[in-house]
């Protein structure tokens, strides 16, 4: 990923498709849905302090025993942007 990735798209997206399952098929998405709302409230303030970005961090390692490609993405992208932060 370079740094052209827009990653606010890409939270935004997810967080949508969470919350589309969520209302679907109930509780099993919910804790994509609040990592990928999460992120979005980071990506909004590029200052977040590190006890946000560490809850953050704890939502989304309630994801990591799921292997849908909604959460491979959002594993993916987040991890890129916490890199590069």
């Amino acid at each position: 990923m370079t740094s052209g990735f827009d990653y606010m798209a890409t939270a935004t997206q997810l967080a949508a498709y969470f919350a589309r399952q969520e209302a679907a098929e109930g509780a099993r998405w919910t804790s994509g849905r609040l990592a990928a709302d999460s992120w979005i409230s980071a990506l909004r303030h590029p200052d977040t302090p590190i006890e946000i970005l560490i809850g953050l961090d704890l939502l989304m390692l309630e994801g990591s025993d799921e292997f849908s490609t909604a959460w491979e993405e959002l594993r993916i992208a987040y991890q890129a942007w916490r890199e590069q932060r």
